[in-house]
């Protein structure tokens, strides 16, 4: 399947650029769409941060929930949360509509046509449930780095390694639904056939772990240099991944 999908690729190279041009224009929307709430986010934790460093000093050894949620910070604290659910449904928004292409046209490389309307609203139903357990790994991850915050001479931080791994596994799963556009379907087939896809899926991940290593030694050297291997590399590496996995999840389903 690795050679075929060269293969499928090269049969409409003209899908195969297109899917990097958009996945370069997710990064910018994402940013772009996602920086006002951001801003506004960081603004109110800065002026919490100022508010808990004055009343830290005044409560001596007092609480440290209290100087953190006292009534002058709560209000901050609201605004923080809606900024937060804003951001979150713009992220969302942006994912579904520019992957949902994405992931649309690497099916039809890998020889699967499904219609673009039919495509993005199942698309986006799929990923409810996808940006649920993405919202909890989020958390599992500021918990861990909170906890190493903390505890800084602990070597062994549960919550961050849970955390890794839990992505780990919850991307297998989600890479699997968006062939099959339905959530209990991909479980059944990624445990029915972990054996074969689950070793596909490792080989992708371990390719973009090496090139982040490779990436973040060359950045120390020359950061224009760690960028253009990492456009020349990442962006048609991905592109490739999503239509080999393609390929091999219909081999499969």
């Amino acid at each position: 399947m690795f050679k075929k999908s060269f293969f499928l690729i090269k049969d409409s190279f003209g899908y195969f650029l297109a899917c990097i041009g958009i996945d370069v224009l997710f990064f910018i929307a994402l940013g772009f769409f996602t920086a006002p709430f951001s801003a506004k986010m960081r603004l109110y934790l800065v002026q919490i941060a100022g508010f808990f460093s004055q009343n830290m000093q005044e409560l001596g050894r007092g609480s440290f929930l209290t100087a953190l949620f006292n009534p002058e910070t709560m209000s901050l604290w609201k605004l923080i949360f809606w900024q937060f659910l804003l951001f979150l449904a713009v992220m969302y928004l942006v994912y579904v509509v520019l992957q949902s292409v994405v992931w649309n046209l690497s099916l039809k490389l890998a020889k699967k046509n499904i219609s673009y309307l039919v495509y993005v609203k199942k698309f986006a139903l799929v990923n409810i449930f996808w940006f649920v357990l993405f919202i909890l790994y989020g958390l599992l991850d500021l918990i861990g780095d909170l906890n190493q915050a903390l505890n800084p001479d602990v070597r062994f931080n549960f919550f961050s390694v849970f955390a890794s791994f839990f992505v780990l596994v919850l991307g297998y799963f989600v890479v699997i639904s968006y062939s099959t556009l339905k959530v209990k379907k991909s479980f059944v087939i990624g445990w029915k056939h972990n054996n074969f896809l689950f070793s596909r899926y490792f080989v992708v991940i371990l390719y973009f772990f090496i090139l982040n290593f490779v990436l973040a030694r060359l950045a120390e050297i020359n950061y224009i240099l760690a960028v253009s291997v990492g456009l020349i590399f990442f962006l048609p590496a991905v592109a490739f991944a999503r239509v080999w996995m393609a390929a091999n999840i219909q081999r499969v389903e």
